[in-house]
């Protein structure tokens, strides 16, 4: 099972609600809403990803449309400086991270129905930087 380094699985519904960051994914709206996160909105080619930081975790949600067949259409390789995220072959992410991560605490899901996949990365040393984007 997954631990956060609290010692608690974590939230994977609230590990969603955070990584939408309030967009609507069809419509481009978003929800209004208060605190000071650092978010985005990116494409890379046909594929929208979004992120979002709330201390010192940040979230990173990728649409998948079509939904994926499985969790082998997905690679993701975490270092301490840079990501890399692929999606049936297509590389979305591959480039040096804005700050530093614990790679034994980022972790990666697919949601319930597949259509998208959502990573998050924790901070080196519990630090609560706020990044101006997730890459450099």
């Amino acid at each position: 099972m997954l631990k956060n380094k609290d010692g608690k699985a974590p939230d994977m519904n609230k590990m969603v609600e955070t990584a939408t960051g309030g967009m609507n994914p069809i419509t481009g709206e978003k929800k209004e809403r208060s605190g000071g996160a650092a978010e985005g909105l990116l494409h890379s080619s046909r594929v929208s990803w979004f992120w979002q930081q709330k201390s010192d975790e940040i979230h990173i949600r990728i649409v998948c449309d079509p939904p994926l067949s499985s969790k082998n259409d997905v690679s993701v390789t975490f270092k301490s400086n840079s990501l890399a995220a692929t999606v049936r072959g297509e590389t979305i992410i591959d480039d040096k991270l804005q700050g530093r991560v614990e790679v034994d605490e980022c972790l990666w899901v697919l949601s319930a129905d597949k259509t998208e996949l959502l990573i998050m990365l924790t901070q080196i040393g519990g630090r609560t930087d706020n990044w101006k984007g997730l890459l450099d």
